[in-house]
């Protein structure tokens, strides 16, 4: 469809232009619309008209372009209306408000500044403030005066720029470290912006401002997402290996701080030392077939392993039939010498349940002793580099093994620092001055009972 101007304009007008507006795919005015061909006549854009008129000039690279040009804006919206000689109201002009002289030797361009006339668009140098389509006019008008002819980048060279970039971008992302590679990746993405802006400036070339970035963008969203799931996998493996002889809290807190204290070497420590073994296992395993002393044997080793984990404490090692167990090592603990109490009385309650669910053979004479004691020792890696044991070591273990060989089934024997550390939360029962085997003095011996209250 093709509207010509009223007849009364039309004789007066030198020559006809189309004002169509071209807007782009996401609804921005970036292009000038060329010339357009209606019922076989070719019509220049008005703006070109304008500028023939003004300037007498003909046959421009612009008024060949069928296909339109980049428009070089010269002004945002409002910036070519309300100023004498620049843009005022038409009424104003009508009524003689304004002075003849003003417009002299000037282009007047006559349009509507209404948002009902549905003659306002987005622009590329206006995202959120409308411009009038005679304000687009006016920057094509005053485009065309200034020979302001902008080049914009062909399409194989915006993929190879693109591919570029972004194949710089994954190498920097696997060689540096993540925190180097994403900044360097920023830097990179920044330095491009400000290229192609001096680009535009300094050579009136355009060039594509959201590939390369988003580009890089996607790249560096992906490289961290990849090391995100990484550290988490490697994570959750390290949470599953410490389990096995750490609580499941002790783990996760390693696990999250990378704070891993299983290096060669040890330190000094106080610590809760708690050994467990069971009662007349050597006849048990004389009398049974080695499937039967297998399998009570692992029921053991996981009331004792759950024992020590559920009070947060460490699994040590497996002696035999014997399990080792620490607290407040490897990591700090509060209240640790208590929480050992505690794992010793859950074996001991543990042990007559098993006792009762073992097979007939074997029921009723299966019995844990257990014996704890607390103090300074030296707690760390033993061994060599390639192979290591973590552990403790001191007259403060020795003297926990030796109390365990006092307990009888179902027991729970604790030493004398144990019981002044306890005894408000513990009940205990007096077993007296004893002679451990190793030890030049008595040592006064108690027996863990329950729970107070």
């Amino acid at each position: 469809m093709f509207n010509e101007p009223f007849p009364a304009l039309k004789r007066a007008a030198r020559a006809i232009g189309h004002s169509n507006v071209q807007t782009d795919s996401d609804g921005l005015v970036r292009h000038a619309a060329g010339n357009l061909t209606f019922s076989g006549k070719t019509y220049p854009s008005f703006a070109y008209q304008i500028y023939s008129q003004y300037t007498g000039l003909r046959d421009r690279d612009f008024a060949k372009n069928d296909r339109g040009f980049y428009i070089r804006y010269a002004g945002r919206p409002h910036d070519y209306y309300g100023a004498v000689g620049v843009g005022c109201s038409f009424r104003k002009v009508l009524n003689g408000e304004y002075p003849v002289e003003a417009f002299a030797g000037k282009i007047v361009l006559i349009g509507a500044y209404a948002a009902g006339m549905q003659d306002q668009y987005f622009t590329s140098v206006s995202h959120g403030t409308p411009m009038y389509g005679v304000e687009i006019q006016a920057n094509i008008v005053q485009q065309l005066l200034d020979n302001a002819y902008v080049r914009e980048m062909t399409q194989d060279m915006r993929i190879f720029l693109t591919m570029s970039v972004g194949l710089l971008t994954a190498f920097c992302l696997l060689l540096f470290r993540s925190h180097v590679s994403v900044g360097l990746s920023a830097f990179g993405a920044i330095c491009y912006l400000l290229g192609i802006r001096i680009l535009y400036r300094e050579r009136m070339m355009v060039s594509p401002v959201l590939y390369v970035p988003l580009v890089v963008a996607l790249l560096v969203i992906g490289h961290i997402a990849v090391r995100y799931f990484a550290v988490h996998r490697e994570k959750q493996k390290m949470i599953a290996d410490y389990g096995r002889y750490l609580s499941p809290e002790i783990a996760a807190a390693i696990a999250d701080t990378g704070n891993v204290p299983f290096s060669l070497g040890g330190r000094r420590k106080d610590i809760a030392v708690l050994f467990v073994d069971i009662r007349n296992f050597t006849t048990l395993s004389e009398e049974f077939r080695p499937e039967k002393v297998v399998e009570m044997l692992n029921r053991y080793l996981g009331i004792t392993t759950d024992g020590i984990l559920r009070n947060k404490g460490t699994v040590d090692k497996f002696i035999g039939d014997a399990t080792m167990g620490l607290f407040n090592a490897p990591v700090d603990l509060e209240d640790y010498t208590y929480r050992a109490v505690c794992a010793g009385l859950y074996m001991a309650e543990q042990s007559e349940r098993l006792k009762n669910e073992l097979s007939d053979e074997m029921k009723g004479r299966v019995g844990f002793g257990i014996g704890i004691n607390c103090g300074e020792a030296s707690v760390g890696n033993i061994g060599t580099d390639f192979r290591m044991e973590y552990t403790a070591i001191g007259d403060t273990v020795n003297t926990a093994a030796r109390l365990e060989g006092q307990a009888g089934a179902g027991e729970v024997i604790i030493s004398r620092k144990v019981y002044d550390r306890v005894c408000s939360r513990i009940e205990c029962e007096d077993r007296g001055m004893v002679r451990l085997k190793g030890k030049t003095e008595t040592v006064h011996i108690y027996r863990a009972l329950r729970v107070k209250g």
